[in-house]
């Protein structure tokens, strides 16, 4: 038997250091047709709206999939995802595909 997810959604912004700024909205749900948990976020780029990605709660993101998928910017992708690992750190389990980038989502190069 699982144990329920309790919903909710956080509102924060990051400064990663590569001069950007990123409003997200982070949210936390119960998936309601089979009952898994799940995580989004939605960069709000636009002020009140913007685009938004939803993975199943701790699994891996691999770049590949994220970056088709998300419509973003994979240097601002790969900044947005290490600072919700960071912050949420139950919330993804690996980030795979994105070596070249730092824990905080800074180019190496």
């Amino acid at each position: 038997m699982s144990i329920p997810t309790t919903p909710y959604v956080k509102h924060f912004v990051v400064e990663p250091g590569n001069m950007t700024r990123y409003e997200l909205l982070y949210s936390v749900y119960e998936d309601s047709q089979y009952g898994v948990p799940h995580c989004g976020f939605t960069w709000l780029s636009s002020g009140t709206g913007g685009k938004t990605f939803v993975w199943q709660k701790g699994s891996p993101i691999y770049s590949s999939y994220v970056s088709e998928k998300a419509d973003i910017n994979r240097a601002d992708l790969v900044a947005i995802l290490c600072a919700i690992k960071k912050r949420y750190p139950d919330s993804i389990r690996e980030l795979i595909g994105f070596e070249e980038y730092d824990e905080n989502g800074l180019y190496r190069g």
